[in-house]
């Protein structure tokens, strides 16, 4: 029987791509808000030619699987220990260097992009698995006050197995949610007042066809991504969005600041960037007060970093 609320979800970077990890109690550690793997079969109708309209017993085509859910990205709470979160961005395409995190920076290897991980999905019935993931979403938001917290996508190799129990001692690791207050959030020259903010990493992820295997699948590729910003701050006319959209000079790109934990070392996570806006922006409502939603895209004219999280 499968009661909704006992779900373990965990997952762990994978020595070998597409050879699904074992996985411990510490590797479940992550607060998850939500999370499922779903697998997507195809099927082969079977329609001959004869005097009757009713088919022939079908037949299994290919098999993937698709994860989607929300978690809570905390540090670590230890300097120069990266939260172990930081397993998925790589396999959304980051570059990870002790608890730095990086995306967009040259590349002269031919790799593939990111690493890949293994995901298991437990709820009581099944133990669901896919291997070689890698990760085509990771969207970062919060609201003034609310928990900051990451909604994510990914594809990869798909199995499940009856489940005989859950994993003992799977807990989520110590540590408080941090909420979106007080924290540092500067756009270009605009330090005012923000309602809101979000950080996008969005990639596509193409599954290689192969019929050799089983799945009729070999390796989950990253072959584009893009790195968002949003938010929505106050409209008092201390910043020129529009000017700043126009994109007439190289001074309208807006380097960003984001915060989204604080605290004493190993507590604090900051993304840094610079973005050009790429939607003209627009005014909302917010209880009564005028705010201006932006949206950019994070660019780099070298070769370094487009976007990087650092825990410090």
């Amino acid at each position: 029987m499968v009661v909704t609320q006992f779900q373990q979800i965990g997952y762990k970077a994978e020595a070998t791509e597409l050879t699904a990890e074992a996985l411990v109690a510490a590797q479940f550690a992550t607060s998850w808000a939500d999370g499922k793997i779903v697998p997507e079969d195809g099927y082969n109708a079977r329609r001959p030619r004869r005097a009757t309209f009713a088919p022939l017993q079908g037949v299994g085509g290919t098999a993937i699987g698709k994860f989607t859910g929300q978690f809570e990205p905390r540090p670590s709470g230890t300097d120069g220990t990266a939260p172990d979160w930081y397993a998925l961005l790589a396999a959304a395409g980051a570059s990870v260097t002790t608890d730095v995190a990086t995306f967009g920076a040259e590349s002269v290897s031919s790799n593939v992009l990111g690493t890949s991980v293994t995901i298991k999905h437990r709820d009581g019935a099944y133990e669901r698995t896919m291997a070689g993931t890698r990760i085509s979403k990771m969207t970062f938001s919060a609201e003034k006050g609310g928990t900051w917290k990451c909604d994510i996508e990914g594809t990869g190799r798909y199995t499940q197995a009856a489940q005989s129990a859950f994993v003992a001692a799977a807990h989520p690791s110590a540590g408080l949610g941090h909420p979106f207050l007080g924290m540092t959030c500067s756009i270009g020259s605009y330090t005012g007042s923000v309602n809101s903010a979000t950080i996008s990493i969005e990639n596509t992820v193409t599954p290689t066809p192969d019929a050799t295997h089983a799945s009729g699948f070999g390796r989950n590729v990253i072959t584009a991504q893009s790195l968002k910003f949003m938010a929505s701050v106050l409209e008092d006319g201390s910043f020129d969005w529009r000017g700043a959209f126009r994109n007439d000079a190289t001074g309208d790109r807006l380097a960003i600041t984001l915060q989204m934990s604080a605290g004493a070392a190993g507590n604090v996570l900051t993304w840094t960037g610079t973005i050009h806006l790429i939607e003209q922006p627009t005014t909302e409502d917010v209880d009564g007060i005028g705010y201006v939603s932006i949206s950019g895209e994070f660019d780099t004219s070298s070769a370094s970093a487009a976007l990087t999280l650092t825990q410090s």
